[in-house]
């Protein structure tokens, strides 16, 4: 039976969820404690932790590019705040994934900004059989490419009443 994440939980911890959009790339989302969570991504902490640690592990095949809003976004004191700040989303990014941290505002749920965008977009037709099911479960009927903010939940949660647990993956070792 599937874990749900407890409404605590999604209001006190940074959690990493994932989402495909119509061209099939993937977005990378930091809650922050603040993001709203799409009920796909609520309903089964376990396929959650199995994309975070599926896409924690790949290796980077790009590089990242700083999203031309972010100074309307975000200010950092320094560049070397700046860098420390963005390091997990440049990560994320260099992976080729949309990185997205949640916004910063006393409300919540709170919307979401593009922080980076890869230059080498990574699709779900180029993930193993094992990782896709878990990740289509949330969708985007726009592109991530033209999509700098999200004010509010425009995902599809797909088939959320047959959320599957989560497989288990094993990463090949070289």
């Amino acid at each position: 039976m599937p874990t749900m994440i407890s409404d605590l939980e999604e209001q006190t911890l940074d959690l990493d969820w994932f989402a495909v959009d119509a061209n099939g790339e993937i977005g990378h989302f930091a809650t922050g404690g603040l993001g709203f969570l799409p009920l796909s991504v609520k309903a089964c902490n376990e396929n959650r932790v199995l994309l975070r640690s599926f896409f924690r592990g790949l290796a980077g095949n790009g590089e990242a590019i700083e999203s031309p809003s972010l100074a309307s976004h975000r200010h950092f004191a320094s560049e070397a705040e700046k860098e420390r700040s963005l390091e997990d989303f440049v990560q994320m990014s260099s992976k080729g994934l949309y990185s997205f941290d949640c916004i910063f505002d006393r409300k919540r749920p709170s919307g979401y900004y593009l922080v980076v965008l890869p230059s080498n977009p990574l699709t779900v037709e180029e993930l193993p059989d094992e990782i896709r099911p878990a990740l289509e479960l949330t969708r985007f009927p726009g592109s991530f490419a033209k999509k700098d903010l999200f004010q509010g939940n425009e995902f599809r949660d797909e088939r959320i009443e047959r959320i599957p647990p989560a497989v288990q993956y094993r990463r090949q070792e070289k």
